[in-house]
């Protein structure tokens, strides 16, 4: 037989699981909803289209297309303001952005004006990155590194796309032999 104490131990227990199934389930309703009640609809694949035609700008600025505000009394449904035109006879800069791998790990890089930019890199396994120069610049680059190897990838801008130069320096033999450039 279970004593009377035990009993008084296993219902409070599971009150207590309960309450806090409840309060959990209680709290990611809220969060669902938004904490400043504001969610983020999906981009339209016309909407995807026309960030990608906006002139690239290394530093941050606001979104032009304003973010759908939900009120408790209203359906939640977004305002799209369409992309601005460019003026007769005026073409938006148009920035090629395109993936480039090494053994050492992959980037992807974007040419805008004839300048390069580091985008992202990601290291293969294996390896770290390091010394990453973004830009922009006429020439960006980084290193990805294991214990016995290290690839250089520059990336420079010909005909407006990025192009990759890649150097490999093998640790294992002599530090004075350099980078062997390929």
């Amino acid at each position: 037989m279970v004593s009377s104490r035990a009993a008084i131990a296993i219902v409070t227990w599971t009150a207590t699981a309960i309450g806090a199934v409840g309060a959990g389930l209680a709290a990611l309703s809220a969060l669902g909803a938004g904490i400043t009640d504001q969610t983020v609809m999906p981009m339209s694949m016309a909407q995807v289209q026309a960030a990608l035609a906006e002139p690239f700008s290394a530093t941050p600025r606001a979104s032009r297309t304003p973010r759908p505000v939900a009120t408790p009394h209203a359906p939640r449904t977004p305002r799209v303001r369409p992309a601005p035109r460019p003026a007769l006879g005026v073409q938006p800069a148009a920035g090629v952005t395109r993936s480039l791998n090494s053994p050492g790990g992959n980037v992807i890089a974007r040419c805008e004006r004839n300048l390069a930019y580091l985008v992202s890199w990601t290291p293969m396994q294996g390896y770290r990155a390091d010394d990453a120069r973004r830009g922009p610049a006429a020439g960006v680059s980084v290193h990805f590194e294991s214990s016995d190897r290290k690839i250089e990838i520059i990336i420079s801008c010909r005909g407006g796309r990025p192009v990759a130069t890649v150097g490999t320096e093998d640790r294992r033999h002599h530090e004075d032999e350099g980078w062997e450039h390929g």
